[in-house]
């Protein structure tokens, strides 16, 4: 299953991670990945649209705002799909979203935003490598 190897990218990155077992009731009662502070979505196929998953994680995110938050604070919406066919794995997240996260390693650097892409896209490994240490800062807080 598709959504065992993202969980296993996670983990490989120190990510706390595990399969979201609840979705199947209702479609939106768990995110296909459970993550603290992010609610991952996969998709695997020919026409796999990272915009509609990402779109879907927003949703369910909003619509399940008290549970989400109940994994442990702020929730990120992420999409991570695959083309059939391709070995790449692709993030896709709202680029505030990751700006924010990113901040918690500015420390108190660059803060003016000027210009951050609606949707920002890149290769998982990328990503996870991004937020490795922002997510474990946070987890690790008092």
């Amino acid at each position: 299953m598709f959504e065992r190897e993202v969980v296993h990218r996670f983990r490989a990155a120190g990510i706390q991670a595990e399969r979201g077992y609840h979705q199947a009731r209702s479609g939106a009662e768990a995110p296909d990945v459970v993550v603290p502070g992010l609610w991952v979505e996969c998709g695997c196929g020919a026409s796999v649209q990272p915009e509609k998953k990402l779109a879907q994680a927003v949703r369910d995110e909003r619509v399940l705002f008290e549970k989400a938050h109940g994994m442990g604070g702020k929730v990120y919406p992420v999409a991570v799909t695959r083309r059939l066919g391709s070995r790449e794995l692709v993030a896709t997240m709202m680029g505030s979203h990751l700006f924010e996260m990113m901040s918690a390693v500015l420390h108190g650097g660059w803060t003016n935003l000027l210009f951050v892409a609606p949707v920002v896209s890149m290769q998982l490994d990328s990503f996870l490598v991004l937020i490795a240490k922002p997510w474990l800062d946070w987890r690790n807080k008092p």
